[in-house]
């Protein structure tokens, strides 16, 4: 899973969260509510910085 700038395709979903839109295939939507919540977090360290992905809640083997 990846952050990505797109235009909106026709079958994508729109979530607002806190005044944030997001716009994301509807096969990722599924995803994040079969296994929890989505966090995207900034990082920076001295060896990497960006944006982090991380799927929360459900705990899955």
């Amino acid at each position: 899973m990846g952050l990505a700038l797109d235009e909106p395709k026709a079958n994508d979903e729109k979530i607002e969260v806190k005044g944030f839109s997001f716009i994301m295939a509807s096969e990722v939507a599924d995803t994040i509510r079969s296994y929890g919540n989505l966090l995207i977090d900034y990082t920076e360290h001295p060896w990497m910085k960006g944006f982090q992905l991380s799927l929360l809640g459900k705990v899955s083997c």
